[in-house]
């Protein structure tokens, strides 16, 4: 610890935040002091006051006059922004001042022991009482020393050993009370410090927990985006096969298989799907795509769902209230991945009887145009054991026994989608009865859009029958790939020129030739984003380049359009993912 053996200070930076905290620690004491003192001097003026002896008037005037206010006003004083930088001083000054009163009462009535008696006073409360600094306190202790000795000695009547009986008590009060000062100073700073280097050791420690976490926290998204692109880049060829497969011709019992297949890699993929979706909400990197869109839209994404998942005797109805606005404003694609997360979740527990979805009108603000709806999936199914119900969002948790389950899922689906209700401002919850059905409901808030506001794109309700045959540049370095690809858009009446990798498919694209370009982003040679951002240099007319890359953390669409895509596509995808995508840029009606 570097200090001024003679003042005590520290080096600049941390005199300031010792400062700082000494007097955050001080002013307390130090007001709760001065009301004290204010007190006593008001008693003992007043009781002056009503005695009778000649300098009266002069004991008003110091106690009234000088010191009372003197005090008052450092009390108030206290309470300003500029107290901070003078408090010292101020003190130092009152001290001063406060002994020099009393002084001037000595010479005049040396007699009296009482104002001797206050000087002691005023030097025990200067050095222990009002958080006096030593350097200031040392100062002004011997400043009064001085002031009694001449007024004593120049003006008083006052025999030499009267004089030498009083510098006695006072030098000694004043060489006691400045080595006190002086180590309690001492000790306070050496506290401070220790403290100091104590917090900087925890801040150090924290920061490196920090940083571990993050370098944790990396390496684990690090870890999942490279197990999602490998997973995702096989499973892109066993899904892209089994849709093939499905169009040749197949007897009742290959269909099955196929089927089974079908069904055991959707689940796959919703697997890895789930396991991402939580990773990037635990770790924050989830956010919000508002954008308009008619609520109808859900019903439809909703039916079609149900449509492609259930093949048992189960009836699906829906339901909207007059009151819900047509149009809203907000994330479409969350709040229909928690439908689609709770219709899934009905149909796999209900063996027969019905699955309801209801749309409902919870609130309106038409001052701000905010609006609350609510959306519920009703089921006939087996429901849930009152002992499970805790369990329903907690992640990772299952609401069968882990050794006779019938369903399969990570336990992700309910705590994701409560989270993305979070987000949206809602609830989420459910009522069940054991073996009857269950309820599931969450609420969500969105905007109110007034039809004016409506993109045209959006109220145009004239579906586009045909998409135009295209001719499409498709790099893509893995076999696998582009065999399975290539044969999905072939299937669907595309031609296909390949390109193995970013420099080829420069090589191989020609002006005019192209309707569209699919671009896979990792590829050797030269990647996707290098093969775009120098065709996009290089030619002024490019037709769409759509990205396509195994890669699905939150962000990474942005991430690619701004690097030069106009629009990208996750692996695996589907026939109807792919159309999706083009209808944006290839759409062509019957007319």
């Amino acid at each position: 610890m570097k200090y001024n053996p003679l003042t005590l200070s520290f080096s600049r930076d941390q005199e300031k935040e010792y400062k700082k905290k000494y007097f955050k620690e001080s002013v307390f004491v130090f007001r709760f002091a001065l009301l004290l003192a204010i007190g006593i001097y008001f008693l003992f003026g007043y009781l002056e006051n009503i005695s009778t002896f000649e300098y009266r008037i002069l004991s008003n005037i110091i106690h009234f006059g000088i010191i009372i206010p003197a005090l008052c006003l450092i009390l108030i004083l206290s309470f300003t922004r500029i107290f901070f930088n003078i408090w010292q001083w101020l003190i130092s000054i009152a001290f001063v001042l406060a002994a020099a009163g009393k002084i001037v009462l000595i010479v005049l009535m040396p007699e009296n022991p009482a104002y001797y008696t206050g000087l002691i006073l005023i030097y025990s409360a200067g050095y222990f009482v009002f958080r006096l600094r030593f350097i200031f306190a040392t100062i002004a202790g011997w400043i009064t020393f001085l002031l009694f000795n001449a007024g004593i000695l120049f003006f008083a009547n006052v025999s030499f050993n009267e004089v030498l009986t009083y510098n006695f008590f006072y030098f000694a009060l004043n060489l006691f009370g400045m080595l006190a000062a002086y180590n309690l100073e001492l000790y306070n700073r050496k506290n401070y410090h220790l403290n100091t280097q104590l917090d900087a050791k925890e801040a150090e420690k924290l920061r490196e927990q920090v940083e571990l976490a993050k370098k944790s926290v990396e390496f684990k998204q690090n870890f999942l985006a490279n197990m999602s692109h490998e997973v995702r880049t096989p499973l892109t060829g066993l899904i892209g096969m089994i849709e093939l497969l499905k169009k040749t011709n197949l007897d009742n019992l290959q269909l099955d298989y196929v089927n089974t297949l079908k069904q055991s890699s959707e689940n796959l993929h919703e697997i890895i799907n789930q396991v991402l979706d939580y990773s990037k909400i635990e770790a924050g990197k989830v956010k919000l795509d508002n954008k308009i869109f008619q609520v109808q839209a859900l019903l439809i994404n909703a039916k079609q769902l149900f449509s492609s998942i259930c093949d048992k005797n189960i009836s699906f109805e829906m339901v909207v209230e007059r009151e819900v606005p047509l149009y809203i404003k907000a994330d479409k694609n969350r709040i229909m991945q928690v439908i689609n997360n709770l219709i899934s979740n009905s149909v796999k527990f209900t063996k027969a009887g019905k699955i309801e979805l209801k749309v409902k009108h919870v609130s309106s603000d038409h001052l701000s145009k905010d609006t609350m709806i609510k959306i519920e999936v009703s089921d006939t199914g087996q429901g849930i054991r009152p002992e499970k119900h805790d369990q329903v969002f907690v992640p990772f948790a299952q609401i069968d026994e882990i050794d006779t389950r019938d369903y399969d899922g990570t336990g992700l689906g309910l705590s994701i989608c409560k989270k993305l209700v979070e987000m949206h401002g809602g609830e989420i919850g459910f009522y069940s009865e054991y073996k009857s059905g269950s309820t599931f409901w969450f609420t969500f808030k969105a905007n109110i859009v007034n039809n004016e506001d409506i993109p045209a794109i959006v109220k145009r309700d004239e579906p586009f029958d045909t998409i135009k045959n295209l001719k499409i540049l498709f790099a893509e370095d893995k076999f696998v790939n582009q065999k399975v690809i290539s044969l999905m858009l072939k299937s669907m009446g595309h031609e296909v020129i390949l390109a193995n990798n970013g420099k080829d498919a420069i090589k191989k694209y020609a002006e005019g030739d192209f309707d569209l370009i699919l671009m896979d982003l990792q590829m050797p040679v030269m990647d996707g984003i290098k093969a775009t951002q120098t065709l996009k240099a290089k030619y002024k007319n490019l037709p769409p380049i759509i990205g396509l890359s195994a890669n699905a953390f939150e962000g990474d669409y942005r991430k690619y359009i701004n690097l030069g895509m106009d629009d990208y596509i996750t692996k695996p995808f589907k026939e109807e993912d792919f159309n999706d995508v083009i209808n944006k840029f290839f759409k062509y009606s019957n007319q």
